[in-house]
C-alpha cells in the first residue's frame, strides 16, 4: 500500500495532526483492544512449557504450529465426528452421488446437481459436504484431476475448488 499524499505533507506538522485525527476517528477502545490482543500474544510467550501445551490442548492458542502428521490427525478427527453427526445424510448423499451423470467437475457442480436434480436435502452441518467429499476420495468414487477452477456460486466469491473426475467401474477407470 502506498501513501498518496504529496512529500512536503509528510515532513510537516499537518502529518501529525493528520496521525492524531486517525487515531481518535478510529477510537480509543479500538486502540485498547489491539493492544491487548498483543499484551496476550506477549504473555502467552513468555509462560512456561508446560502452560504453552495445556493452551494448546484447549485449542485456545492458534498460534501455535501444528506438525503435519498432528494437523492431518485432527483434520480426520473432526470429519469423522462431522461424518458420524451426519450419518444417515452421508448414506443418502452416496447413493444420490451414484446417479450423478456429471463424471468431472468441481465439487460444488456435483453438489449443486446433487440438490437441484438428485432431489438430495439440505445437511444438517455446510461441513457435512467436505466430509462427504472426502469419504468419495477415500474409496476411490472420485480422484483429483490436478485442475483447478473457479466456483460459481456467489457465496464461494469466485474461489479456486480442485476438479473432480468420476470413477464408476470397478477397475477404477474414470466414465
Amino acid at each position: 500500500m502506498t501513501c498518496a499524499l504529496p512529500l512536503p505533507l509528510l515532513h510537516s506538522a499537518a502529518w501529525g495532526i493528520f496521525l492524531v485525527g486517525m487515531l481518535a476517528a478510529w477510537g480509543l477502545s479500538s486502540w485498547i483492544a489491539t493492544w491487548g490482543i498483543f499484551s496476550a500474544r506477549r504473555e502467552r510467550a513468555s509462560a512456561t512449557p508446560e502452560d504453552a501445551s495445556a493452551v494448546a490442548s484447549e485449542g485456545e492458542d492458534m498460534d501455535q504450529q501444528l506438525s503435519l502428521i498432528e494437523a492431518l490427525e485432527r483434520k480426520d478427527a473432526v470429519l469423522a465426528a462431522v461424518e458420524e453427526g451426519n450419518a444417515e445424510w452421508i448414506a443418502e448423499a452416496m447413493l444420490v452421488f451414484d446417479r450423478c451423470p456429471i463424471v468431472e467437475g468441481i465439487g460444488e457442480a456435483f453438489r449443486n446437481w446433487m440438490r437441484e436434480e438428485g432431489g438430495l436435502r439440505a445437511p444438517r452441518s455446510a461441513h457435512a459436504w467436505g466430509a462427504l467429499f472426502g469419504l468419495l476420495k477415500k474409496r476411490g468414487m472420485i480422484v483429483m484431476t490436478g485442475a483447478w477452477r473457479p466456483m460459481q456460486n456467489a457465496a464461494s466469491r469466485a474461489r479456486l475448488s480442485p476438479v473432480y473426475q468420476k470413477v464408476t467401474s470397478a477397475d477404477g477407470v474414470a466414465a
